[in-house]
């Protein structure tokens, strides 16, 4: 039944699309303004399922043929303006025969619906399932007195029905439309539908019936009864009391049973499934398509098809309206040339049924002035128009920024037929048409950054794009005129004026004009001169600059059509001072407040720095002989020092800053330091991934794996080992052996020496880095934001960054500074000391174990133990010292660390201090189980100094395997 269902909904759905037409039809029919005629096929009877069990299902039919049709259209209205009203007339054959006679008044929503499909095929029936076989009866149990019997057989399944097959559906009509040929505007009303039905859906046999179950077998029955008994005699002694014994007999007796059984019955055979039906169930197939055929006849000659006429517009051509090759805003363009063909298989619309092309209007163009009309074509026949379409362009435009205004608009030929108050579809053909101006100017060109003070050289181009003279003093009249002036920017416009070629000064806060006479087709004229910047202008404040262009317009009016802007940063330019610890790398890209607090944070430290603009300078120059230091070298100046890399925007990894071996050389031999700010962890700048030295994946000396062990949360390990006694290559090793600072290339004649005995000594392991005792180079993790945000900069993870990498000898004066009012500064700058002495300790005790003869002195330790006792942050630096210092393996190192503290001991008292680390040192070592107490000392006191930075200068591990996030 679910099946017959389906076919139901399955026929409706066949007839949906026929009932919606006919249903819009039917609602117009009372205007008469669209008809239908139905000459479709009925649809086949659907076969009957089986019934009861093992029913075989009934036949279905095939679905009717569609009727032919034969009508003739006429416009019964005379007159080219008039609208249309179609008389049909002719007749139906076949199974839905019929006479035709009907009349419509044409609008834009009307049809002329002919349905001449063939009937839907019925759909195939569905055998009903085989009845299932009875159980078997149970066999009786078994008893004492008889056996079980045995179950019955199941009963056989019944066999299964066998479904039919669905029917072909029904062909097409065969449909003929004969249309006057001064009335074959009337084609395009026409709606055919000759497909043939579908045939019907496939149908499906039955189910066979199951066999009945076995009946199951009679239990057996087992019992037992007494078969006798088994008898054995007993003694015992009796006491008589009078000391004699009687023995008395006794005899026991106990029963004998024996086991008896009767079989139980045999299951019965299940019964067998019923039979399989056979046939043919498949689907109908779907019938053949008709066709409908229109014929019309032109000076005897008959043409004859399925299409109507179909007139396509083939070429065109445009011009502007002055011939300059332009397309501009309230131009007027022309269109000429313009040729159709009739690609259909009918002649087209003549004089009754005006066949109408015109441009309609785009978003940028008005509707063409007045249409052509297309004259009669027989099928395959072009015409091309001598006559013209005329269409303006809109004033709609923008002002061109940094190019010149253009739009790309696509415009269409289209068509009406007002006779039947539609057109006719797929007729244009799309030509691109791109609006612009005749005239246009070149970028500015000049620097993006300058001193104050300075001159620079500024130009840009009128040009001339078009095919004529422009200018006021041309044919044409237009006039052209260039403008530059101050529009934007945080610096002063009044501190700039535009010098132009011919002497002329021009303040930019008003506006300097320069009037183009004449410019000929194609040709452009340079404008330049030199923009004067006032030497009061300050550092890192930026003026825009806008260079713009006017013309007059068709109607002689100017017009401004363009814009090119250009930002010119003020740069601070380096300046040598002595006295600078160090040298701050800056870009265009620095706000003034930004560039403000950088020059603060590193004043708060006691210090000041020389600055760097990367953007001007281009690189770091580190060879040059700069005439601004004396004619020495930034190699030599920065001797010592700090370099501060701002990276916001990538701009230091854009430019490169320096060569890398220039870098090395400076941090190894100078002993300067470094620090990188900006980037993200996993995206250092390339510059200081070189300085870890980090191996690339297809590099030769890279093994099957290296070790990457974290120290803490923000810094990285990367451990090596040395594959041959002295070659500089390295391959991953592992990280539980001793560790020690090392770099491979520019090293000192001392650092190479000493690296040479150490490698004598066999396999050491080594952290791969810049040379101990020389420069740092540190990673400071900022956004963009951070770089510029004022409140960042001066902040305490700032400082304590730019604390890092600086000399110990400049930590020294900042230490015992006056000027340094800040107690948190001090703070910063005696965690910083710390780190520094306790690194040093690090170094000298694995060199004392690896080079027992040659121990390094403890130059930074013996610097500071002659300043202290002059500030109040030295109690807890000599404790730091003191209880690292217990820690060392080395105990001659020990001993003589404890004898340089004790020539100060009595200068300052460091009780309270040793206490606040003991107790630190409890709590943490909660926290930390797995960690060496020299491992949690290290910890607790080097991280105030190194906060989120990362640095090269990474701490010695002495026979630690325990490592993990401090």
């Amino acid at each position: 039944m679910a099946l017959k269902k389906a076919s139901t909904l399955k026929a409706i759905k066949q007839l949906s699309t026929f009932l919606t037409c006919l249903s819009l039809t039917t609602n117009s029919f009372s205007q008469q303004n669209s008809a239908a005629i139905d000459a479709s096929g009925t649809r086949g009877s659907d076969a009957r399922d089986g019934s009861g069990y093992g029913g075989d299902a009934g036949r279905s039919t095939r679905g009717g043929d569609a009727s032919n049709v034969t009508v003739k259209l006429s416009d019964m209205v005379s007159g080219a303006t008039s609208r249309a009203t179609v008389r049909i007339t002719g007749e139906v054959s076949g199974f839905r025969n019929s006479s035709v006679d009907k009349q419509i008044t044409i609008d834009s929503n009307s049809l002329i619906h002919i349905d001449a499909s063939g009937g839907h095929g019925g759909d195939g029936g569905r055998g009903a399932d085989g009845r299932d076989g009875r159980d078997g009866s149970d066999g009786r149990d078994a008893t004492k007195y008889s056996n079980g019997t045995d179950g019955q057989d199941g009963e056989d399944g019944g066999p299964a029905g066998a479904g039919s097959a669905g029917s072909d559906g029904g062909r097409g009509g065969y449909v003929q439309v004969y249309i006057p040929v001064e009335d074959i505007h009337l084609a395009l009303l026409l709606n055919c539908n000759v497909s043939g039905g579908d045939g019907g859906s496939a149908g499906r046999h039955g189910t066979p019936g199951s066999g009945g179950h076995g009946g199951s077998g009679g239990s057996s029955h087992s019992w037992t009864e007494q078969d006798g008994e088994d008898c054995r005699t007993t003694s015992r002694s009796v006491d008589n009391g009078n000391g004699s014994y009687t023995t008395e007999y006794n005899e026991v007796c106990t029963p004998r049973y024996r086991s008896y059984s009767n079989s139980g019955g045999s299951r019965g055979s299940n019964g067998s499934s019923g039979a399989s039906a056979y046939g043919d169930t498949s689907g109908g197939s779907r019938g053949m398509n008709g066709q409908c055929v229109m014929t019309t006849q032109d000076n005897g000659q008959t043409y004859q098809g399925v299409r109507p006429f179909a007139v396509k517009v083939q070429s065109y051509t445009i011009n502007d309206q002055n011939n300059d090759g332009i397309f501009e805003p309230l131009e007027e363009v022309t269109i000429s040339n313009i040729k159709v063909k009739n690609t259909g298989d009918l002649p087209s619309p003549s004089e009754k049924a005006e066949f109408h092309v015109f441009f309609a209007q785009t978003d940028s163009t008005q509707k063409s002035g007045g249409s052509l009309i297309v004259p009669r074509l027989r099928p395959g026949q072009s015409h091309e128009f001598n006559q013209t379409l005329k269409f303006k362009i809109k004033n709609d435009f923008s002002i061109g920024k940094n190019q010149r205004h253009y739009v790309q608009q696509n415009i269409t030929p289209n068509n009406w037929i007002p006779r039947l108050e539609r057109s006719q579809s797929d007729f244009g053909l799309n030509q691109n048409l791109l609006i612009t101006y005749p005239i246009e100017i070149t970028p500015i060109v000049m620097t993006e950054t300058a001193g104050a003070g300075q001159s620079i050289p500024i130009f840009w181009k009128v040009k001339n794009i078009s095919g004529r003279d422009f200018g006021g003093q041309t044919e044409l009249m237009r006039s052209i005129k260039t403008h530059l002036l101050a529009t934007g920017g945080d610096a002063q416009k009044s501190q700039f004026i535009f010098k132009s070629e011919d002497g002329s000064k021009t303040l930019l806060k008003q506006n300097f004009l320069k009037e183009v006479l004449k410019l000929k087709a194609g040709q452009e004229v340079l404008i330049a001169g030199e923009l004067q910047i006032d030497p009061q202008a300050l550092p890192y404040t930026s003026v825009q600059l806008s260079a713009d262009l006017w013309i007059d317009d068709y109607e002689k009016n100017p017009k401004h059509i363009q814009r090119n802007q250009h930002v010119l940063r003020i740069s601070e330019l380096y300046n040598y001072n002595p006295a600078s610890e160090y040298l701050l790398i800056t870009n265009k890209d620095l706000e003034r407040e930004s560039f403000l607090a950088w020059k603060k944070a590193i004043q708060t430290l006691g210090t000041s720095a020389d600055i760097w603009d990367l953007s001007y300078y281009g690189s770091l120059r580190l060879k040059e002989a700069l005439k601004e230091a004396n004619d020495k070298t930034l190699n030599e100046v920065l001797a010592n020092k700090t370099i501060v890399v701002l990276n916001n925007h990538h701009t230091a990894t854009q430019n490169n800053v320096v060569k890398m071996t220039e870098l090395v050389s400076l941090l190894t031999k100078k002993r300067a330091s470094v620090v990188f700010v900006g980037g993200s962890e996993s995206e250092m700048p390339l510059l200081y991934q070189n300085l870890l030295n980090v191996p690339k994946e297809n590099s030769s000396s890279t093994q099957t794996s290296w070790s990457q062990k974290t120290l803490d949360s923000y810094r990285r390990l990367f451990f090596w080992t040395s594959d041959t006694e002295t070659t500089p290559t390295v391959s991953a090793t592992d990280p539980k052996q001793r560790y020690f600072l090392r770099y491979d290339e520019d090293l000192s004649e001392e650092n190479i020496g000493l690296f040479k005995k150490i490698l004598e000594k066999g396999s050491v392991s080594a952290l791969r880095t810049v040379t101990p005792g020389g420069g740092r180079a540190v990673f400071v993790p900022y956004t963009d934001r951070d770089i510029l945000d004022p409140n960042k900069i001066v902040s305490e993870e700032t400082l304590r960054a730019l604390l890092l990498p600086a000399s110990f000898t400049f930590k020294l004066k900042a230490h015992t500074s006056q000027t340094i009012k800040n107690h948190s500064v001090h703070r910063y700058i005696r965690d910083s000391l710390i780190y520094d002495l306790v690194l040093e300790m690090d170094m000298e005790d694995v060199l004392s174990t690896l080079l027992p003869k040659e121990m390094i002195r403890l130059n930074k330790l013996e610097s500071y133990i002659t300043i202290v006792a002059r500030n109040s942050e030295d109690s807890f630096i000599l404790a730091a010292v003191e209880s690292y210092a217990g820690h060392l393996e080395s105990k001659s190192l020990r001993k003589n660390v404890n004898q340089m503290l004790q020539n100060v001991s009595t200068k300052v008292d460091t009780s309270d201090s040793l206490k606040v680390i003991a107790g630190e040192l409890k709590k943490r070592k909660k926290l930390l189980p797995s960690f060496t107490k020299r491992e949690i000392l290290r910890s607790y006191l080097s991280w105030p100094a190194i906060d989120r930075s990362i640095t090269t200068d990474l701490f010695l591990m002495n026979s630690s395997s325990k490592q993990g996030d401090q």
